[in-house]
């Protein structure tokens, strides 16, 4: 910044939470986005005229979406990502207590049966992973 010039707002994509920010996600998906990854899911798994009648539904040709920049298996890999996700949160929601789940998480089972196993906190410690007496930096 130059001399005597104030610090921007921070951008409104960033939240505080406590004493430390955190960037807020900003992604937006659009449907051509979604159908392209469907037409190309189409093309890499054989379904060449499913491919082809569900590109020209879809308007795939005039459709905002550089094909170049999207990598083969795009769409099982973002449907991974949002199953790691979604694990990811339910670990979060345990409040640090291990998970065991009867089977694994899928697509149409996004919250199997699941047991909570209580951790024991070590002497001192404190729920949170605080310790009594340490202070905030």
């Amino acid at each position: 910044l130059a001399s005597g010039a104030s610090e921007p707002p921070p951008p409104r994509c960033w939240a505080l939470e406590g004493p430390r920010r955190r960037r807020m996600s900003t992604t937006v998906v659009t449907s051509d986005e979604v159908n392209y990854l469907i037409y190309r899911y189409l093309q890499e798994s054989g379904f060449q005229h499913t491919a082809f009648t569900f590109g020209v539904e879809a308007n795939i040709t005039k459709a905002n979406v550089n094909g170049g920049n999207v990598p083969p298996g795009a769409l099982i890999s973002f449907l991974q990502k949002g199953l790691q996700l979604t694990e990811l949160e339910q670990d979060v929601e345990a409040n640090g207590d291990d998970i065991e789940y009867a089977e694994p998480i899928s697509l149409l089972n996004a919250e199997p049966a699941r047991s909570v196993v209580k951790r024991e906190l070590p002497a001192g410690a404190v729920a949170g992973g605080a310790t009594p007496g340490a202070k905030g930096r």
